[in-house]
């Protein structure tokens, strides 16, 4: 899950709408995903929520926000049903996505 900044002016949610994800945060569910803050390069290697402090998860300032999300490994893919693996993880996210939208 991912604030695209280029696209706010059409968005239907400004980006203190998308940070409500925050607020309600389970850190234990989602321990195994992986967090960052949207101004790190999408190629980093990014620590898992389980290995971050309760202040590596604040926002540095109003244009902050945080992305969330799973990735493969180069050596792992094949070796388990992506399509699979997609829909389980957007169904995990699909909480985050709808405390977004005050549902």
């Amino acid at each position: 899950m991912d604030w695209h900044c280029y696209k706010a002016d059409v968005s239907p949610i400004a980006l203190p709408e998308y940070n409500r994800w925050l607020d309600d945060f389970d850190t234990e569910k989602y321990a195994a995903f992986d967090m960052w803050h949207g101004a790190e390069s999408e190629y980093d290697d990014y620590r898992t929520v389980a290995q971050q402090s309760e202040s590596d998860r604040r926002l540095q300032n109003d244009e902050d926000f945080f992305c969330i999300g799973k990735h493969i490994e180069r050596d792992d893919l094949g070796k388990q049903d992506v399509a699979k693996w997609i829909a389980e993880t957007v169904e995990d996210l699909l909480p985050l996505y709808e405390a977004c939208h005050g549902k």
